[in-house]
């Protein structure tokens, strides 16, 4: 039960932050056109723009830390359902799935799975 509603917490709590991070990100614009101009570098030229180099270092360090935490959940919960599914019988190699750790009781190879998954979703990204 306790990593269901871990999982539940940190998802919340990380989406309030970002909320309010994109809330602040927008009230502090200096100028939207020039703004606008940046394109897909917005988020890092606004913080160099209204932060200090050392506060903008500690945000971006701590976004990067919220990034991992999220990354990680997203695994844990991907092979929690794939565990279930291949539980049932729902999955393809669902015997080899459904297996569980005998020194750990995790679904081991579902993990697996789900973080070879992921890793090649981010190998295969442009």
């Amino acid at each position: 039960m306790a990593v269901p509603q871990g999982i539940i917490r940190a998802v919340a709590v990380f989406a309030i932050v970002g909320w309010l991070m994109l809330i602040a990100m927008v009230i502090v614009i200096p100028d939207i056109n020039t703004t606008l101009n940046q394109g897909s570098n917005v988020l890092f030229w606004l913080i160099d723009q209204v932060l200090p180099n050392w506060l903008s270092f500690v945000l971006l360090v701590g976004v990067t830390i919220t990034q991992y935490c999220c990354g990680m959940a997203m695994i844990t919960s991907a092979s929690l359902v794939i565990y279930a599914f291949s539980r049932d019988g729902g999955m393809p190699f669902s015997e080899v799935l459904c297996s569980v750790s005998s020194v750990y009781r995790t679904p081991r190879e579902a993990g697996w799975l789900s973080t070879n998954l992921a890793v090649g979703f981010i190998l295969s990204a442009p």
